[in-house]
């Protein structure tokens, strides 16, 4: 699983899901956990197609809402997730789903030019109970 940064290594998924508590904390948790081992959810409550090869996780929020975060494919069924937002209507937006979009042809374009940069993330508490 991998998320796309700026060249700042500013994280607009992780700053999302670091900004809304627990349910922030169960999504990274799974996304660094249970999708690398199982891949995406089969569930449509939890993740879904949208367009254009784009797909989006979704964990609901106490507060009201539904985290999203918009994933798509690289090769070896790779997950990259590209953006995301807490949103309280039912469909995500289709700026959203747009940004997605470029960020994914901006990202195959740089690994195709060999400028793409991969960071490891700390390891999570679930992480580390995993041998």
């Amino acid at each position: 699983m991998l998320a796309i940064s700026d060249e700042q290594s500013n994280c607009e998924v992780l700053d999302l899901l670091a900004a809304n508590g627990d349910p922030g904390e169960r999504m990274l948790a799974d996304l660094q956990v249970s999708v690398p081992q199982r891949g995406p959810p089969k569930n449509s409550e939890a993740s879904k197609p949208l367009r254009d090869k784009i797909f989006e996780f979704r964990e609901l929020v106490t507060k009201g809402g539904t985290l999203r975060v918009l994933w798509f494919y690289d090769e070896g069924n790779v997950v990259v997730c590209a953006n995301g937002e807490l949103k309280k209507k039912d469909k995500t937006s289709a700026s959203l789903i747009d940004a997605a979009i470029a960020d994914r042809n901006l990202y195959l374009a740089d690994k195709k030019l060999g400028r793409l940069t991969i960071k490891d993330l700390p390891k999570t508490d679930q992480e580390e109970g995993i041998s």
